[in-house]
């Protein structure tokens, strides 16, 4: 299926729906109409086209600086999940038989980006934070342990007062999840 033709029966359907001249819209819904009978095209797959197009492919991105503490990676869960993205981390042995981790976050562009962001900005100012309050590094890392923790119960608040309406412009986590299975089968999830 050539996605570019179900985008261009998109744009026409929309400019048949949006416009305010009558001939406009009555010439753009015939021509959707015609290229989707056509060319055997669903509605269904149309809307599909149209969200793809608006929202980008789901896709992964390694996280730099691999959280390495406990609470730095319960924080990128956290951010993740509040911007509709999973994390998922992937080890394998290098040559000389070591354990490397990599931490990836897989979602649509715009949301792995500032979910990205996000926890890249939040780790450091906990870690600036927790150096201020003094301690040693076990009394550090449990502040920032403590403050991950009302991050996610902040972000669990959210998440079970949104509508799966509120989120239109967001990929729904399960789609992440099915978008894994295919991609990436590898990956284990944190």
């Amino acid at each position: 299926m050539d996605n570019k033709l179900l985008i261009r029966i998109s744009k026409l359907l929309s400019l048949g729906n949006g416009s305010s001249f009558d001939g406009e819209a009555e010439s753009a819904l015939q021509k959707a109409y015609a290229l989707m009978q056509e060319h055997n095209i669903s509605m269904a797959q149309v809307e599909g086209a149209s969200r793809e197009s608006q929202l980008g492919p789901l896709d992964e991105q390694a996280i730099i600086g691999f959280p390495a503490k406990r609470w730095e990676q319960l924080l990128i869960i956290a951010v993740a999940r509040l911007f509709d993205c999973k994390t998922f981390q992937y080890s394998r042995q290098d040559q000389q038989g070591r354990t490397c981790n990599t931490e990836y976050i897989v979602g649509r562009e715009g949301n792995r980006i500032t979910a990205v962001f996000m926890y890249n900005r939040l780790r450091d100012k906990l870690r600036a934070d927790a150096i201020i309050r003094g301690g040693n590094a076990s009394a550090r890392d449990a502040y920032c342990l403590g403050c991950v923790r009302a991050i996610r119960e902040k972000v669990n608040a959210i998440k079970a007062s949104e509508s799966p309406t509120d989120a239109w412009g967001i990929v729904p986590v399960d789609e992440v999840s099915q978008w894994l299975k295919t991609m990436r089968p590898e990956l284990v999830s944190v």
